[in-house]
């Protein structure tokens, strides 16, 4: 059995390099997806009869359109609204 005692591979660094990378990506599409689903909530928050049927059907096709243009598939998009 062998143990390291502070030694990185090559491997283990090119490969914290790209998780980094790759976490940082996520977090800006995440942000982006976030943008995208308040924007679309507070236009449909400007009516007084808000029905969460219209907002979630709002939300899933820009959403839905925003990922197909980025990744050219159709993704399944699950939208819970909860009142408080």
């Amino acid at each position: 059995m062998y143990k390291k005692i502070g030694i990185i591979s090559r491997e283990e660094k090119q490969f914290n390099q790209n998780y980094k990378v790759f976490n940082d990506e996520i977090v800006k599409v995440i942000n982006k997806y976030n943008c995208l689903a308040v924007g679309i909530i507070v236009d449909f928050e400007q009516n007084p009869d808000v029905e969460f049927n219209k907002i979630k059907n709002g939300i899933r096709e820009e959403l839905g359109k925003y990922l197909f243009s980025e990744t050219e598939c159709k993704p399944m998009i699950l939208i819970v609204i909860q009142e408080v």
